[in-house]
């Protein structure tokens, strides 16, 4: 597909476009797609030609515009004029799937944000919904079930540094997960997303437990059992997940 095409001149543009609706042609479909990019809120009037045009010829399956970074509402309003529409790139992302009424809505698709994550899964209404993956620059990953965008259901989660968590969400809130760190310690109980959030229970390789209400994956207070003894105090914030828990009592450590 040729290189997107500038909007200088819509009057001039609208008068080329009428001169070719005889034929319908691949040259003549782009030209007509980059300058509906080009047009986009900021030529209504062009615009509304543009979009009768599109419906009378416009029978494009795949459109390629490397060159040119085009908004989801671009591809959103795109799409509701092109009806055989399954493939769209730019510069910034790609969409390999079905559109309905001009959004993502298909159960097996490919969303790619380039150098950012990769989402191969359903869509609905635009949202990630029902089984999908998501895989991240860095190598981490989500695997899972979404509802209208928002992790719902069994999931999976693979974080840097060997960090791996396990459960059942509901709206993204994972009201009791297994999160596995590299070093052997294991936390049990709410998430958010992620991220500890609630009442849990932090279980150490010793056999030791740390037992406290978590915000942000940390715990201000909570209680410690190690050896049958217990004590009350906060687990020190860079050894949360250690091998073995540093328990802060006042000024000392224990």
């Amino acid at each position: 597909m040729s290189s997107p095409l500038t909007l200088s001149s819509p009057v001039t543009a609208a008068q080329s476009l009428a001169s070719s609706a005889q034929t319908t042609t691949a040259a003549h479909e782009t030209r007509l797609i980059s300058l509906y990019v080009a047009a986009h809120e900021k030529d209504p009037d062009f615009l509304r030609s543009l979009q009768l045009e599109l419906i009378r010829c416009s029978y494009a399956t795949e459109i390629s515009l490397p060159r040119t970074s085009v908004t989801f509402d671009v591809v959103r309003s795109l799409a509701i004029y092109c009806p055989y529409l399954r493939s769209f790139s730019c510069k910034d992302w790609s969409y390999h799937g079905a559109f309905f009424q001009g959004a993502f809505c298909d159960k097996h698709a490919t969303l790619k944000v380039f150098d950012t994550f990769e989402y191969v899964g359903g869509f609905a209404a635009g949202r990630k919904h029902g089984a999908g993956k998501i895989v991240f620059a860095d190598g981490s990953y989500v695997q899972g079930h979404w509802s209208n965008d928002r992790l719902h259901g069994h999931c999976r989660v693979d974080m840097p540094r060997g960090v791996t968590l396990t459960g059942t969400y509901y709206e993204d809130v994972c009201e009791k997960a297994t999160i596995r760190y590299s070093s052997g310690v294991r936390f049990e109980g709410r998430t958010h997303v992620s991220t500890p959030a609630g009442l849990g229970k932090v279980i150490y390789q010793d056999g030791s437990t740390y037992a406290g209400h978590f915000v942000d994956g940390v715990s201000s207070a909570g209680i410690l059992t190690r050896g049958g003894n217990t004590s009350r105090g906060h687990v020190c914030r860079h050894l949360m997940f250690h091998r073995r828990p540093w328990l802060r009592l006042g000024n000392r450590q224990t």
